[in-house]
């Protein structure tokens, strides 16, 4: 387990279960703080799974690009129709 001053990891390579604070400092509800990840084979998967979430409805909640979280996160946040945060990760330089 790894934490931060707002953020908790469980887990190592493989699944991980994480518990993050709401990035806008509001309460966590539904669609604030809580957030389903997948994780993607490429940064060209990331880029199709924001694309088709967009085409089907979703709303932008991150661009595909680069993270901070760590070296080589590339990542892209979209919200689903009912509001909830989903996001495809690829943990690879290409």
């Amino acid at each position: 387990m790894a934490n931060k001053d707002n953020a908790s990891v469980w887990g190592g390579a493989g699944p991980r279960f994480v518990v993050l604070k709401p990035a806008d400092g509001n309460v966590a509800t539904m669609g604030n703080g809580v957030t389903i990840g997948f994780v993607a084979k490429s940064r060209v998967a990331v880029d199709e799974f924001h694309r088709l979430a967009l085409q089907a409805g979703g709303s932008d909640a991150g661009a595909p690009g680069l993270r901070d979280f760590g070296p080589n996160v590339y990542a892209a946040y979209v919200r689903d129709l009912d509001g909830h945060k989903i996001v495809a990760t690829c943990i690879s330089a290409k």
